[in-house]
């Protein structure tokens, strides 16, 4: 077989949107697994662990099926923790937590196990600080200095800056974020806004449905690799039954069930790794289908929320988020063109291999 320039651009195209691909959807992974919970930030006032607990007993009290998992937490631009032994400092930011410190920050467990709120003596780092503290990210059991009080390090994190995160400690401590898990997802805005109207914790804050926008994102990184999917396969039969008449019924069937089985086979592989292509959010599906504006309505709504975050004290997950968003349509129209070259680049290659036959 001879290589010419298209069948070497063919093989590069394949190498660089299966790596891109790949790399892609592992972030929209991330993306998704990391925002599950409807973020609420307080821009004035905040929440304590006390006004928490009466919201939750309430809720209770009034018998709603769905109470919210609550986690409060702040975050410290930059504090100094110290591993004494070593007279070693490193400059970190502090996220101090009433609950599931998984929620509160992009980052992935890779050592020990995340601080329970009633552990008011453990914290978790980053991988990079236990090795500019300790020499290695195995630094589970170590101890290290902040504020005067000495934390025992239960968990080691992999995250893009430097982190330190602790249990808050105290009914009075108050927290300006709070991560609100829900059981009916889909409705995780609408129950935050009923649960906060409710329960009456007062401030000035702005909702962030976190569900929404991680499907949404994973969604649409999603779609290019399904549409190259389904065409490839409908180029696929196309070719097959071009030689139809030139096979017997009994071949003609046993090769069809393979090629139809295989095609199974990666489709169910896709959605073991994709997830659902066709997913929508009940919020983008209008209640009358003749409300024509209700999807500008709505994408006008998300343009302000995404405003409103930009003006917010900024922390790590939500400029995380806002980043992402902001480099949706780039990454899905990459994909899109990276696919649309393989397809081009196989239709000029099947047009050639025609020519010479003819």
């Amino acid at each position: 077989m001879k290589w010419n320039k298209y069948r070497v651009l063919l093989v590069l195209l394949i190498a660089i949107t299966v790596w891109f691909t790949a790399s892609k959807i592992k972030e929209a992974s991330f993306i998704k697994n990391e925002y599950s919970t409807v973020s609420v930030r307080y821009g004035t006032g905040g929440v304590n662990e006390q006004i928490i607990s009466n919201a939750l007993k309430n809720e209770k009290l009034q018998g709603n099926s769905d109470i919210p998992e609550v986690t409060a937490w702040f975050w410290i631009k930059e504090a100094e923790i110290k591993n004494r032994n070593f007279n070693r400092t490193q400059k970190v930011s502090v996220v101090i937590t009433s609950g599931n410190m998984a929620l509160t920050t992009p980052m992935k467990l890779v050592r020990g196990n995340y601080v329970y709120r009633q552990d008011k003596v453990g914290c978790v780092i980053d991988t990079n600080t236990a090795y500019l503290l300790f020499g290695t990210e195995f630094a589970v059991g170590n101890t290290v200095t902040y504020d005067k009080k000495d934390y025992v390090i239960r968990g080691v994190v992999r995250a893009d800056y430097p982190v330190f995160l602790i249990q808050g400690s105290g009914d009075k401590m108050e927290y300006s974020n709070l991560e609100l898990g829900f059981m009916d997802k889909e409705r995780g805005e609408t129950l935050a806004e009923e649960f906060l109207l409710g329960n009456g914790p007062t401030g000035n804050y702005v909702i962030i449905d976190g569900y929404f926008y991680g499907r949404i994102i994973y969604s649409l990184i999603s779609l290019p690799v399904w549409l190259f999917f389904f065409f490839g396969g409908y180029e696929i039969f196309k070719i097959f039954y071009s030689y139809m008449n030139k096979q017997k019924p009994g071949h003609f069937i046993l090769y069809s069930s393979i090629l139809l089985l295989i095609l199974a086979g990666y489709g169910f592989i896709l959605f073991r790794i994709t997830g659902n292509p066709l997913y929508i959010p009940e919020k983008l599906i209008p209640t009358k289908w003749s409300d024509f504006d209700y999807w500008s309505k709505q994408y006008q709504l998300i343009q302000n929320q995404i405003l409103k975050i930009r003006y917010l004290t900024p922390n790590p997950k939500d400029v995380y988020l806002v980043d992402k968003i902001s480099n949706l349509l780039l990454n899905t129209i990459v994909m899109f063109l990276l696919y649309m070259f393989i397809i081009t680049d196989i239709h000029i290659l099947r047009l050639k291999g025609k020519s010479k036959n003819n």
